[in-house]
């Protein structure tokens, strides 16, 4: 139920955002009469500036697969690794085609783009400063989050390490993981395999029903 709320809220999320698109681009189109021009310069620039956002996008994922698979190097969660790759490599795209003059067309007005991009700058920064007036950090177990989505936190699991005066790191070394994947599981970014579920619950003392289900699969 909570993953299927996640996936709703995500794709009521793309559907707003693809119709703010069609409209900016209606509104353009019918502005300039017809599709953004660009002279044989600018598209050279915009070319360039595409294959740079490209390359730095891949390079981000690798380096981000590395530190995860090789080196267990967890700074933040998958969703929010996979939103700030794609928000790098659209920084790069801007700033190498508006160093070359090539972001805007021919006859494109800019400034109908730039109090948009204003827009959505302050509005992420309202959202921001709104989550921090809530309490709610930047940074949970070292890692950088993002606002609570459609998984629920194991808190029950958290409860019973607790209870045993357990860090993190000793439930872990106790059933031969990372300390990241039990913090994983904690948050509720990980859903372990049920061998691991059956260790976890025979280091802490406590059974699958105590620790893993939900109580309303149990009724």
């Amino acid at each position: 139920m909570h993953n299927m709320t996640g996936f709703l809220g995500a794709a009521v999320g793309v559907a707003i955002a693809v119709v703010i698109w069609v409209v900016v681009v209606s509104l353009r189109k019918e502005r300039s009469g017809d599709a953004p021009q660009f002279d044989e310069r600018q598209l050279a620039a915009r070319a360039r500036a595409y294959s740079s956002a490209f390359f730095t996008l891949l390079g981000y994922l690798a380096v981000v697969a590395v530190l995860d698979s090789v080196a267990e190097v967890h700074w933040c969660d998958l969703y929010t690794a996979c939103f700030l790759g794609m928000m790098l490599a659209l920084d790069v795209f801007a700033v190498a085609a508006i160093r070359s003059d090539a972001y805007f067309g021919i006859h494109e007005r800019p400034i109908a783009s730039i109090v948009l991009f204003a827009f959505v700058a302050v509005l992420n920064l309202g959202v921001a400063i709104a989550r921090f007036a809530a309490g709610e950090p930047l940074l949970e177990n070292g890692l950088l989050t993002r606002p609570p989505g459609g998984c629920m936190k194991n808190l029950k699991l958290k409860a019973a390490r607790a209870a045993r005066d357990w860090s993190q790191q000793q439930l872990a070394d106790a059933v031969g993981v990372s300390r990241q994947t039990i913090v994983a599981i904690e948050k509720g970014d990980y859903n372990p395999t049920i061998r691991l579920c059956i260790c976890i619950c025979q280091a802490l003392g406590c059974t699958l029903d105590a620790l893993f289900w939900p109580e309303t699969e149990r009724q």
